[in-house]
């Protein structure tokens, strides 16, 4: 008769366990490399030209964690930012060209944040 013994099996339960969290954290670490970043970027690369200043200092990068997500904020906190995402085509908008220029070292880091979560021996 054959027998098969398992040894270590604490230890695996212990590692499947903590698996979810470590990700989780990981991913969670993303918003708070990124939001000030994207920031920096829209307030550098907005297109129009600056009369009082207030549209590009007013655009605020915020993220907010919450369960299984994270989401990254950009948003103009002077009145006539939308118009300059809106109007004229689009011509001067910098929201989605800041999230679009930031969206490979997002998924960068959450590549890493997933693979720093592997159990060691392996994903």
């Amino acid at each position: 008769m054959s027998a098969l013994t398992f040894t270590g099996l604490g230890e695996l339960i212990a590692n499947v366990e903590g698996y979810g969290d470590r990700i989780k954290r990981g991913v969670a670490a993303v918003g708070p490399i990124l939001a000030p970043k994207i920031q920096s970027w829209a307030q550098e690369h907005g297109p129009w030209t600056d009369r009082t200043g207030q549209a590009r200092q007013g655009l605020v990068g915020t993220y907010e964690v919450l369960a299984d997500l994270v989401t990254i904020y950009l948003y103009h906190g002077a009145d006539h930012g939308k118009w300059l995402e809106l109007a004229n085509g689009g011509r001067y908008r910098v929201i989605i060209p800041a999230l679009s220029a930031h969206y490979g070292e997002a998924m960068s880091l959450i590549r890493s944040a997933l693979g720093a979560g592997a159990p060691a021996g392996g994903r």
